[in-house]
């Protein structure tokens, strides 16, 4: 008996990973810079700041690429509003299509940063105006993740595949791990 995923749940098991990664790295690089936890981080790595100014952004070009991924507009490729359309486009329902313009919304804000200063560099903007042009918060960026999850979920449950959740256990490991160091 196989675990896999039955073929026409492919593309949907393939966003929720993506999607569960992505909340990982926003968690990890929210506690990098969040105003709760940064003198935690900036003690803890004083004598390493190169690393933790690496892994900080290496964790933050991670969220942005994989949150660009879900809601790539591309054809040919897996992405959330291609299964949505798939789903639930003629279904209706204002509500849930009032969700997904939403989240499509705070979407393209990310897409801004990931084709002009991430996965490409514009030729027009410099790293800092694209991510001006983008004008997205850290709450935003968060709200998109809960949002798609939503609508993952929304999407999986018309599969009968059942919900999914987001991994509290890496952002708990961090913690722990950062407290270690920090001792």
């Amino acid at each position: 008996m196989s675990c896999e995923p039955k073929s026409a749940n492919k593309p949907i098991e393939t966003l929720t990973q993506q999607l569960i990664r992505a909340k990982i790295h926003y968690d990890i690089w929210w506690f990098y810079v969040g105003v709760e936890t940064r003198p935690l981080v900036v003690s803890t790595f004083e004598d390493y700041s190169e690393f933790q100014r690496f892994d900080e952004h290496a964790h933050f070009v991670s969220l942005i690429v994989h949150i660009g991924t879900i809601w790539d507009k591309r054809s040919d490729t897996i992405n959330l509003p291609k299964l949505w359309k798939k789903a639930f486009v003629s279904s209706g329902n204002e509500a849930l299509q009032n969700e997904f313009d939403a989240c499509l919304a705070l979407a393209q804000k990310v897409r801004e940063i990931r084709h002009n200063a991430i996965a490409h560099r514009s030729a027009k903007l410099d790293y800092k105006s694209a991510f001006e042009l983008a004008a997205i918060s850290p709450n935003e960026i968060l709200n998109l993740i809960i949002g798609s999850m939503k609508l993952i979920n929304m999407i999986r449950c018309s599969h009968d595949m059942g919900e999914q959740e987001f991994n509290p256990l890496p952002i708990r490991d961090f913690t722990d791990l950062v407290e270690a160091i920090g001792n």
